[in-house]
Order: C-alpha cells, then sequence, then structure tokens
C-alpha cells in the first residue's frame, strides 16, 4: 500500500463504517477494472537517487517570545516551548529551515516513483502530474521521514491547520514559508531528469495551463442532496419522524438567510461545507464569552411567499454553515438573537436537532448534511413564530459565544448561492415527506 499528496483531503462523505465500506469496494472496482484492461510491461531495470533538501521556515522568533510564552501556555505548546529554550541554550540559536528527504526511483523512461516524506498536501501531486508526465509519473508521500505536514503556497495564504499549527507537534518553532513548493517541486523534477517533463503542458503558474484528462471534480453538491434524500427517508420511519414533518413545513416557506460574502465579525478560516467541498467560512468560537456574528437577512423574492409565512405572523429564512469540535469542553453554547428579541440557545452537534426559545417564538432546526467524527456543515432554518410585519422591517441576526476556554465553533459560509440550494433542498425533504 501506498499514499499519496493527501494530507488535506479525505473520501467525501464520511463519518461512518458503512460509508468507508463503500469507499473501499469503490476503490477495488476500480482496480479490478485497471487490471482486466491493457497493461503496459516495464522491461528497464530500477535505479535509485536520494538527497536531502533544506525546506524554510519563517524566521523564528526570539528567546524574549519564547521565555514569556512559557508563563503563557501549556500542553503540547508548553512542550514546544521549552524544546525550543533548550535548543536555544545548547546551540545558540533555531533553525530557519528542515532537512527534507526525498527519493526517486526510475526504472529507465517507462516510469518514475517519487517518494517524498511527511504529509504532503494535494497541490504537489496536482502540480508535478501536470509539469511531468503524468503517464510514467507515480508520486508516494509519507516515505523515509517524518518532518509533519508539508504545505503548499496555496495552503499557507489560506492559513488553517495545515499552515498553522502542525510545527507544535513536530518541534518546528514557527511554520514553512511559501518558497516551499518551489523548493520541493524544483528538486523532484532535477532527480526525475528533463526526460519525464511534459512538453506539451506548461507550467502550473500559468493561467492556461492544459490540465491532465483525469483531472475532473465530481459534482458533491448533487451527491449531498441524494443522501439526504435518503436520510431524510429512514427518519421517516424512526424516532425523528416529527422533526421530518416540522422540517419539511418550515422548508417550504424559508427565504435566503445570509447574502454572499458571511457577516460582521468572526475570523475567516477554510472547512469542509454541506456537500464536503472545502469552502471559506467565517466562525466563531466558545473561547471568549460575547465573541459574535452578526449580519442581516435579505429582503425575500417574492416567489419564496407562501401562505403560511409572512402575511400569517411568520419569518422563515435558511443559511449554510457548520458546527463542530465536539470533543472540546461543553460550556453554555452559544445563542441566537433575531432582532434583539428572539432569542434561543443551541450548541454543537452532527445530529438533526432542533431547539427553541422558551417562549416558543424562535425555533431553529439544524440539517446535517456533511459529518466527520468532530465537525458537520449543513442547514441553519431559523423560524421566528408570531413575527409582526409591520414592526419588523428589516432582520438582524446575531449569534455569539456564551462559553469561555472552549474551541467549539459555529460558522456560517461565505457563499450562500440562495435560493438555488433551497430548491434543491426543497426537493429532497419535501418530495420524501409527501
Amino acid at each position: 500500500m501506498s499514499i499519496g499528496c493527501g494530507a488535506d483531503v479525505g473520501p467525501q462523505p464520511s463519518g461512518t463504517l458503512e460509508l468507508a465500506e463503500k469507499h473501499g469496494k469503490s476503490i477495488a472496482a476500480e482496480v479490478r477494472e485497471v487490471l482486466a484492461g491493457k497493461t503496459k510491461v516495464i522491461r528497464s531495470s530500477p535505479s535509485v537517487v536520494s538527497e536531502h533538501i533544506q525546506i524554510p521556515l519563517e524566521t523564528p522568533p526570539s528567546r524574549e517570545h519564547w521565555e514569556k510564552s512559557l508563563k503563557q501556555t501549556s500542553g503540547f505548546d508548553y512542550q514546544l516551548v521549552k524544546s525550543m529554550l533548550n535548543r536555544i541554550d545548547q546551540d545558540g540559536g533555531l533553525n530557519d529551515s528542515v532537512d527534507y528527504p526525498i527519493s526517486v526511483c526510475r526504472f529507465g523512461d517507462e516510469l518514475a516513483i517519487v517518494f517524498l516524506g511527511g504529509e504532503v498536501v494535494v497541490d504537489y501531486s496536482l502540480r508535478l502530474s501536470s509539469e511531468l508526465d503524468w503517464r510514467r509519473l507515480w508520486i508516494t508521500a509519507w516515505t523515509n521521514g517524518m518532518p509533519g505536514y508539508i504545505p503548499s503556497r496555496r495552503i499557507l495564504a489560506e492559513g488553517g491547520y495545515e499552515a498553522e499549527f502542525p510545527h507544535v507537534y513536530y518541534n518546528h518553532p514557527t511554520r514553512y514559508r511559501g518558497e516551499i513548493e518551489n523548493f520541493v517541486v524544483e528538486a523532484v523534477k532535477r532527480m526525475v531528469g528533463p526526460r519525464f517533463n511534459n512538453p506539451g503542458v506548461k507550467p502550473l503558474r500559468s493561467m492556461h495551463q492544459t490540465r491532465p484528462a483525469f483531472r475532473w471534480i465530481p459534482d458533491h453538491q448533487k451527491q449531498a442532496f441524494s443522501l439526504l434524500a435518503a436520510k431524510v427517508a429512514r427518519h421517516q420511519v424512526d424516532m425523528h419522524r416529527m422533526l421530518v414533518d416540522k422540517l419539511g413545513l418550515e422548508i417550504a416557506t424559508a427565504s435566503a438567510g445570509i447574502s454572499d460574502g458571511g457577516g460582521r465579525g468572526g475570523r475567516k478560516d477554510h472547512w469542509y461545507d454541506f456537500a464536503g467541498d472545502t469552502v471559506e467560512r467565517v466562525f466563531i468560537r466558545q473561547w471568549e464569552r460575547g465573541d459574535s456574528l452578526r449580519w442581516e437577512v435579505p429582503e425575500r423574492d417574492v416567489q419564496t411567499i407562501g401562505k403560511n409565512d409572512q402575511d400569517a405572523g411568520k419569518r422563515v429564512f435558511c443559511f449554510n454553515g457548520g458546527l463542530g469540535w465536539l470533543t472540546e469542553g461543553k460550556t453554555e453554547g452559544f445563542s441566537l438573537e433575531v432582532n434583539g428579541s428572539f432569542k434561543l440557545k443551541f450548541d454543537v452537534t452532527r445530529e438533526m436537532t432542533r431547539w427553541s426559545s422558551a417562549d416558543g417564538k424562535l425555533e431553529m432546526i439544524y440539517l446535517p448534511t456533511w459529518t466527520s467524527g468532530l465537525d458537520s456543515g449543513g442547514f441553519f432554518i431559523v423560524c421566528c413564530n408570531e413575527w409582526e410585519s409591520e414592526k419588523h422591517q428589516n432582520v438582524s441576526v446575531e449569534v455569539r459565544s456564551l462559553g469561555e476556554a472552549s474551541k467549539r465553533w459555529f460558522a456560517i459560509d461565505t457563499s450562500q448561492d440562495m435560493p438555488a440550494r433551497l430548491e434543491k433542498l426543497r426537493t429532497a425533504v419535501l418530495i420524501v415527506a409527501d
């Protein structure tokens, strides 16, 4: 078994043994199909070349930084601080690069197998498979050494886990610099040799590059709505039946709950959305009490107004987002407020859940359509009961942290694509409910 450059990718959907078995069977079926077809005999003897290159880190912090951090950190961060101070005492300073192993096994001009150390992100495979002849190239990561995550320029620019945090666990003083991608790619190309170049493909930095034929993006959203319909059908015959009926009723008259661009407050990052695709998000954690996200609900399209909507004393809107880090410490959770008067409490979950205010005037249903062991992404449906249209011309929403010292998070997607997603959601839920 060998693993490619998959540090920032995973099979979707995921989260259950049933799905893992399904992915495994898909791989097995593909292997059988390939072996049943025409194969090529490799006649050349293998030759191996190996190098250790230095991949660059950002400038390490000073001793003063580590001494100050010693009093403010705990856990893995505390262990890193102690290690860095010991290294400064022993060596007089900290390295600004990491030793990185690369090996190439060549079978003449017929095949080149590249072995990269560490957990390498997918951009390296995509770039090397474009600038080299992917038909004669086999890229393997997690080999010959474990210097941690190996991020690309894109990952470092986006931030997030692979860029900001792994150095703590691999005893590096700081994160990698953006030049790391070119250091690794150019070393591989030099070791493989010019005879493996793809003469018909321009370098990746060109906006007009021709992509390899095998690169295509599956329609994860279509799959997500298909799986949702099956999930709703199962819930119709189990304990969630009443919640499914309630969900169908509210979705029928729901309108878009957030404009594209997200809200005010919070921090931006990238994580998995309702379909399992990596998207930009704005999020808050239960780290400090009072942290909040605020946004205005857009005016509704006339076509979304139904018999049981605003004119009957009700306002319903929907938005995409997620909840996560279920294993972090439980606190008082989050609060959702609409126009400062409708309020309810909610918290992190991976299950379809309904929350309600004490007076019953505000309800929210969370419908997760993508889940992992700790996080989920999906649809939030907010129901404002006893809505007075003349009194509430505008709709403002605020989600606030009620907890402290927990990394549990709430996020909204900066791209909502409503009401198109609402129509697909209605199709997936209402047909089954009917």
